[in-house]
C-alpha cells in the first residue's frame, strides 16, 4: 500500500487516545477518524468474519471491515443531488409514506444471493462499496477489505447476499 493512497487512519473510538494512531495519521498527513462501538456493531450482519473475541474486548464484532461498511452506509445516505438519501432504511421509509397516503402496503424480504456465476456483478459491487468508503476517508481499512473479498471471489468461495425488500402498495 502506497502511503500516498491512505486517506485516513480509522479505528474504534476506544483507541482515540492512542498516541501512535495520531502520530501515524500526522506522519501521513491524513485525518484520524474513530467510530463508536455501536456504529461498528450495527455492521455485524454484513461482516465476513465477526469475532466474539473482538466483541468481548471492544463491544463490536469487528473493527476494520465494520469501519469500511459504516463509511459505505454513510455514503448511501449522502445527498446525491436530490436531498439526503435514505440508504438502508429506504424500504421502511417508503412503506411509511405510502401507508400515510392511504395505500395498503405489503413488503417481503427478497435478498439477492450472488456467487461465482455472478462474478462480474459481485466484483463491481465490491468496487462500489470500496469506492464509497474511500469517499469518506476510510481508504486505510478498505484496501485490505477489497483485496480479501476479491481473493475470495477469485477462489470461488465468496457468496454475497444483498439485502433487498420488495413493496406492494395498493390504493385503499
Amino acid at each position: 500500500l502506497s502511503p500516498a493512497s491512505v486517506a485516513a487512519i480509522v479505528s474504534i473510538d476506544v483507541k482515540a487516545d492512542e498516541v501512535a494512531v495520531h502520530a501515524l495519521a500526522d506522519g501521513l498527513g491524513v485525518p484520524a477518524r474513530f467510530f463508536p462501538a455501536d456504529v461498528l456493531e450495527a455492521e455485524t450482519p454484513r461482516l465476513a468474519n465477526p469475532s466474539d473475541i473482538v466483541f468481548r474486548e471492544v463491544g463490536a464484532h469487528g473493527v476494520a471491515e465494520a469501519a469500511a461498511l459504516a463509511a459505505f452506509n454513510a455514503d448511501m445516505r449522502r445527498d446525491k443531488g436530490f436531498g439526503p438519501a435514505m440508504g438502508l432504511v429506504a424500504a421502511t421509509g417508503m412503506a411509511s409514506v405510502l401507508d400515510a397516503a392511504g395505500y395498503a402496503v405489503q413488503g417481503a424480504d427478497t435478498p439477492w444471493l450472488l456467487g461465482c456465476a455472478n462474478a462480474a456483478l459481485v466484483a463491481a459491487m465490491i468496487g462500489g462499496i470500496a469506492d464509497a468508503a474511500n469517499r469518506h476517508g476510510e481508504r486505510a481499512d478498505v484496501t485490505g477489505w477489497r483485496h480479501r473479498r476479491n481473493a475470495g471471489l477469485t477462489a470461488e468461495n465468496l457468496h454475497l447476499t444483498v439485502g433487498h425488500r420488495d413493496l406492494l402498495a395498493i390504493r385503499g
